[in-house]
Parts: C-alpha cells; sequence; structure tokens
C-alpha cells in the first residue's frame, strides 16, 4: 500500500510540473506573437507613414516640376514651388 502512495504522489508531482511546463511554454508563445506582432505593427505604421509622405511629395513635386519647366512668366504659383524650396532642372 505505501509503495503505491509513492508512485500515486511521484505521477502527481510528475503531471503537476508538466502543466507547469506548458503554462510557461505557452506564455513564451505568447510573449514571442505578441513582440512580433508589435513588431508587425511598428513596421506597418512606419511603412503608412512613409508611404503617406511619398504621396504628400508627389502632390507638391508633380506641380513644382511643370511649373518648373514653363515659362517664368507664371510668377504666381512659382513663387509657391519655390517658396516649398523645391525646383527642379529640366
Amino acid at each position: 500500500m505505501g509503495a503505491a502512495k509513492e508512485v500515486a504522489e511521484i505521477m502527481r508531482l510528475v503531471s503537476l510540473l508538466l502543466l507547469l511546463w506548458w503554462e510557461h511554454m505557452i506564455k513564451a508563445i505568447f510573449k514571442r506573437n505578441w513582440r512580433y506582432n508589435s513588431e508587425v505593427k511598428w513596421l506597418a505604421d512606419e511603412m503608412n507613414a512613409l508611404n503617406e509622405t511619398s504621396l504628400q511629395l508627389q502632390r507638391v513635386m508633380i506641380p513644382c516640376h511643370y511649373l518648373n519647366s514653363q515659362s517664368v512668366q507664371s510668377n504666381g504659383p512659382m513663387r509657391s514651388c519655390l517658396a516649398r524650396g523645391i525646383i527642379f532642372s529640366s
């Protein structure tokens, strides 16, 4: 009878250790996924910011490039391009 109790106690301890190990592994996986997801979110935010900056630059550069290639008679809009500091040589 005493050996059966010892075996039962050992089995209980082993199952408890396995349970703790699984809990640790699950937490590690979630932590890794959270870190990965936050890095992916940061990268996506950076890409969106770069994309928005690129779109804003395109909105400014295309008209300024067109105006810079025109004659200097288009003085008013040309001044706004000069004020932005965006001058392209044609």
